[in-house]
């Protein structure tokens, strides 16, 4: 695009013409990214010096700006989008989630929080202002009242990705291994063929740590591979929870459950060797770990 060029480093965006700058904001729209400074940047000088050009596309331009300027820690340029839209639409929801925002970035998390709950108040099932509560509640610490707010979404949006995605992460970090398995049980069911949704689930099943969690854990970390075989995450994990399942003294004198494994670390040792026999230093360390476990 016209509307950035390559400055030092890396790419800083710097605006050369109005029509470039929009439309690689409309890209950057369309496609859902997050880059903020190119957006702060170039929409700051569209909506400053260009904004009769835009018509009525210069109201979304306002309303992408204002994340990204936040972002960037430019609250001045945030400000005075808010405030041009607050102007033209009174009483938007869509506006007063972005008075929102701006609360949040002051962290006047009262303030923003009450906001919020009057917006719920009038829509109960208006799931990013739902989200936004989320939010405040994860910054000020509330773990257990994020997880009750979440717990709340998910009746209404049962099939919401994102929202599944979080509480797993919630849980796992209150130590709840069962409650976050059932989670990242209901992410596989929505899309089994994302390695990472069978590659986290057999992370926390490996963290319960019995019998029957290793033995998922050993499954999942295998599906994982068989998805994507390049993941190295997925291959040690494989790994160290057939280690552990080997030399699990419940599983004595069951010679199936032991040739299995044996199998698996067999080959686990051996895909682990050949990832990185051409990097020495990596090797040593590699076959340091594969003779002691660690």
């Amino acid at each position: 695009m016209a509307s950035f060029e390559e400055v030092g480093e890396g790419l800083v965006p710097k605006f050369t013409d109005w029509m470039s700058a929009r439309d690689t904001l409309r890209d950057i729209r369309e496609e859902g990214l997050r880059k903020s400074h190119k957006v702060a940047v170039l929409g700051k000088q569209l909506v400053e010096k260009y904004a009769s050009k835009l018509g009525d596309e210069v109201w979304v331009v306002h309303e992408q700006v204002i994340p990204s300027a936040l972002d960037i820690g430019d609250h001045h340029t945030a400000e005075a989008c808010y405030k041009a839209l607050h102007h033209k639409f009174p009483g938007s929801t869509r506006v007063k989630r972005l008075e929102g925002l701006l609360l949040e970035a002051k962290e006047e998390y009262d303030d923003a929080l009450a906001l919020y709950t009057d917006i719920l108040e009038k829509e109960p099932t208006n799931l990013l202002i739902a989200k936004r509560r989320v939010t405040i509640q994860k910054a000020r610490g509330e773990t257990v009242a994020a997880i009750t707010e979440l717990i709340k979404i998910l009746e209404i949006y049962m099939t919401d990705i994102e929202s599944w995605n979080e509480l797993a992460d919630l849980y796992i970090s209150e130590h709840s291994y069962e409650k976050a398995a059932f989670c990242l049980e209901e992410l596989i069911l929505a899309n089994p063929h994302n390695y990472l949704n069978h590659q986290r689930y057999a992370e926390v099943c490996y963290s319960q740590g019995t019998v029957d969690s290793l033995n998922a854990s050993r499954k999942h970390f295998s599906t994982a591979l068989k998805l994507n075989p390049g993941s190295l995450r997925s291959l040690y994990g494989l790994h160290q929870t057939v280690l552990h399942l080997s030399t699990n003294p419940k599983l004595k004198g069951k010679r199936e459950e032991k040739v299995k494994n044996e199998d698996i670390l067999s080959w686990t040792s051996s895909q682990l060797q050949h990832k990185y026999q051409d990097i020495p230093r990596c090797s040593k360390i590699v076959e340091q770990y594969l003779k002691t476990g660690k």
